[in-house]
């Protein structure tokens, strides 16, 4: 069954409003109720799941299973939504169960802030997911702060060397081989070239001063 119109829409937003009090419920307590902290975190993310659904039109879920099945099937199988971020709502799911219905369990501080954390990530890759982006796995995030940082670092040491060497030099040839680097960088990253020029002028004018040199020594 799918919901007609834009009800799946304004179904979906209620969800995501619930999954926001749970998590702002699951931090006012977790010092006092480590394990009903837990229970809301999952909470959280199951009411995030179910607002996916609903945003894609389905409204053939009835428990908590089938959500967590449907959810799987229509993002996690499908490579829209890394395993890994799943899984943090898998464990959850786990470890509600025990503080539900297991009177020896007995959750940290530790622990109920970790779940909350997770499901903040999680609440965060589901409204990427519903507005159409990209979610990255965290290997792919890494990476990319990586370049992002060494990017940062290229850029800082064109700016402090700007104008100071001329082409044909070998500090010349160490700035031409940054400003190379930096467009390797953005392109691994998806910019395009043109915003790419915009985010690096100084490594623009490198490569534009080696052109010329180029042309004058032809």
């Amino acid at each position: 069954m799918t919901v007609k119109g834009n009800e799946h829409e304004e179904m979906s937003k209620l969800c995501m409003g619930k999954t926001r009090m749970a998590l702002r419920a699951a931090r006012i307590i977790k010092e006092e109720d480590p394990d009903n902290a837990v229970t809301l975190a999952y909470y959280g993310m199951f009411h995030a799941a179910h607002g996916a659904l609903l945003a894609e039109g389905v409204l053939s879920v009835k428990s908590h299973e089938e959500v967590n099945n449907k959810f799987s099937e229509i993002f996690v199988r499908t490579g829209k939504l890394p395993r890994e971020i799943f899984n943090m709502m898998e464990e959850a799911w786990r470890d509600h169960h025990k503080a539900e219905y297991d009177p020896k369990v007995k959750f940290s501080l530790q622990e109920a802030n970790k779940h909350i954390e997770n499901a903040d990530e999680f609440w965060g890759n589901v409204e990427k997911l519903t507005a159409g982006k990209e979610v990255q796995s965290f290997r792919e995030r890494e990476a990319d702060s990586k370049r992002q940082k060494r990017l940062a670092e290229l850029d800082e040491d064109l700016q402090h060397s700007k104008n100071k060497f001329s082409p044909g030099t070998m500090e010349f040839q160490a700035q031409y081989n940054k400003a190379n680097e930096i467009f390797r960088l953005e392109k691994e990253r998806g910019t395009d070239d043109e915003e790419a020029k915009h985010r690096h002028p100084e490594a623009v004018a490198v490569l534009v001063q080696a052109v010329a040199h180029q042309f004058h020594h032809r």
